[in-house]
């Protein structure tokens, strides 16, 4: 008798590593489906900004455009630059004597314009 409950006992060992196999593959299945609504989430956040970003740059693109030619401001390399040229100009005339032209209607523009 012992012999047919063994056939019936490994049967139910094996049905419960099944069910317990289905249950693991249920969880995995839940945890991917929750990390692909965060990703599609997040994607759609992105796109968003991305769109966002386009508009404002669209924007800026347009602003710039209808700025008259000599009045873009002047970067900070260009700053830089300019205010060595006078540091040398300063330097090869001794600090004193007539300057350059050129150099004294820079200065007055400056003057004129915080942003030169």
């Amino acid at each position: 008798m012992q012999s047919d409950n063994a056939p019936a006992g490994a049967a139910g060992d094996s049905a419960s590593a099944v069910r317990a196999e289905v249950a693991e593959v249920k969880a995995r299945l839940a945890d991917s489906q929750k990390a692909a609504e965060q990703h599609g989430a997040t994607v759609a956040e992105l796109t968003g900004y991305q769109r966002k970003t386009r508009v404002e740059l669209k924007d800026l693109q347009v602003q710039l455009a209808t700025l008259p030619h000599g009045e873009h401001p002047p970067g900070p390399r260009v700053r830089r630059r300019d205010e060595a040229a006078e540091q040398r100009a300063a330097k090869s005339h001794g600090g004193g004597g007539p300057t350059h032209p050129a150099t004294t209607r820079l200065a007055a523009a400056r003057a004129g314009n915080g942003a030169l």
